[in-house]
């Protein structure tokens, strides 16, 4: 019996990561769509990493303080990125995920759109990168 109850937790403990994970996945896809349709000849995509970190302190610092106090809710980066040991992947996949929930995506991308422009991984012109 405690076998049972042993593998049924385990069974739902990995179904919410794999379904955390495929939310975050799933954030990624909608700002790379939404990228593509607003400024494909920006490659804000390519910002990268560090860049990464630049790019979403920089547009949250564009919103009002208690919409930002709820994105930093949903990003939780303390328990959400505690196993991340280097770079800003995890730390951008939280913030899409909260911009998607609130409905910020589209403003996300606008604001990444018009500060700024990459033209290879990594070598951008915008805020950080000057």
């Amino acid at each position: 019996m405690m076998k049972r109850i042993a593998i049924g937790a385990t069974a739902v403990f990995v179904g919410v990561a794999t379904s955390a994970i495929a939310a975050q996945r799933n954030a990624w896809d909608e700002w790379l769509s939404e990228l593509k349709r607003q400024c494909p000849s920006h490659h804000v995509d390519w910002v990268f990493d560090g860049g990464y970190d630049d790019l979403l302190g920089n547009f949250e610092q564009t919103l009002p303080p208690g919409t930002r106090r709820r994105v930093l809710e949903i990003e939780d980066y303390s328990h959400r990125c505690a196993k991340e040991t280097l770079g800003f992947s995890c730390e951008m996949s939280v913030g899409l995920d909260a911009y998607v929930k609130l409905g910020l995506l589209e403003k996300f991308v606008t604001f990444g759109c018009r500060h700024y422009r990459c033209v290879e991984i990594a070598s951008c012109t915008g805020p950080g990168f000057e």
